[in-house]
């Protein structure tokens, strides 16, 4: 029994076949291994981005887009990558080159010259991306700066997190450093503790909030708690995803995957709710705006949405295969 707190709308199901499952909220199921830099799969605003191991080597594969694409946020560049993050209106991804690829709605920083720099990791938010350069594993931001989300600090970092006007990293000795806007997502840090992992949420400001898994392998939150999405859990955990008012998790002893919080502004009596878990191990999960989406043991990409079918989660390109993780 997976203990979830989501609206019990239904989405519409128009693909069937081996290697895709897509679900509506009354099925979401069961069930990591994934390093920071690995993430295969990416739900963004209302678009999701994947790398596809069917066109690609050992290392990566091609880029597939589905969902909104009013901006081109869903119209991916071709070429092999290995790592790619969906924002709002764009989306970043590394090239197995270690290459920078941006498209979409990049009127902030159109003329941005990618080709100077390699980096090994990319995050996209709302209006800014930060990646981390290879060279010196200092944060490189471009995009909206407007309360200093795209002024990072000094520093080596091992990953980083981008969500509306605000941006988390994690340091190489494990701690984290946030900065832009809201300033308590900096100010309410756990203290004294060292993070493998960090995600942070995108969408409105007020309902921002990150969460990371510690060396110690458990979920600490901060931030907004206005639809229970901050709760910390005491694990063992492998990967998180912070989404809008919502967050999921892998379990570490059996892979399963576990969520809480909401994703729309519901009544309070409609936010909890059990639902029925089959019976999935999971390698990643990525939670957008109104979707989530996890790639399980097999590299099958399940999605499932709140029910609004342009976020996309009908949508997964027929036969796709994420992947492996590195």
């Amino acid at each position: 029994m997976l203990r979830l707190h989501f609206t019990a709308i239904i989405i519409s199901i128009f693909l069937i076949c081996a290697t895709i499952c897509c679900y509506g909220f009354d099925r979401l199921p069961d069930g990591f291994g994934l390093k920071a830099d690995e993430a295969i799969i990416s739900a963004g605003n209302l678009h999701t981005c994947g790398i596809d191991k069917r066109r690609g080597t050992d290392m990566g594969g091609s880029l597939k887009c589905w969902g909104y694409n009013n901006r081109g946020q869903a119209s991916p560049p071709s070429g092999i990558f290995v790592q790619v993050s969906a924002g709002h209106f764009h989306s970043c991804a590394v090239g197995i080159d270690g290459r920078m690829s941006c498209w979409g709605a990049m009127d902030f920083d159109e003329n941005r010259d990618f080709a100077r720099s390699i980096y090994d990791q990319v995050s996209s938010g709302d209006h800014h991306s930060c990646a981390i350069r290879r060279s010196d594993k200092m944060v490189e931001c471009w995009g909206r700066n407007d309360f200093g989300e795209s002024a990072p600090p000094k520093g080596s970092f091992a990953q980083v997190s981008c969500g509306t006007h605000q941006t988390c990293g994690i340091l190489m000795n494990g701690t984290i450093r946030c900065w832009g806007k809201p300033f308590h997502l900096d100010k309410e840090l756990p203290k004294d503790v060292q993070f493998k992992q960090i995600s942070i949420s995108t969408g409105p400001h007020i309902n921002s909030h990150a969460c990371g898994v510690t060396l110690d392998h458990e979920v600490k939150c901060w931030g907004s708690n206005a639809r229970k999405q901050s709760e910390g859990r005491s694990g063992p955990y492998l990967q998180v995803s912070a989404g809008t008012r919502s967050t999921c998790a892998i379990r570490e002893e059996d892979r399963a995957l576990e969520c809480w919080g909401s994703f729309l502004p519901i009544p309070e009596d409609r936010l909890n709710l059990n639902v029925n878990a089959t019976q999935n191990m999971y390698n990643q999960v990525s939670s957008g705006h109104g979707h989530i989406c996890a790639v399980d043991l097999e590299d099958e990409v399940h999605c499932w949405s709140s029910g609004a079918k342009h976020f996309g989660a009908h949508l997964v390109p027929l036969g796709f295969l994420a992947a492996p993780t590195l």
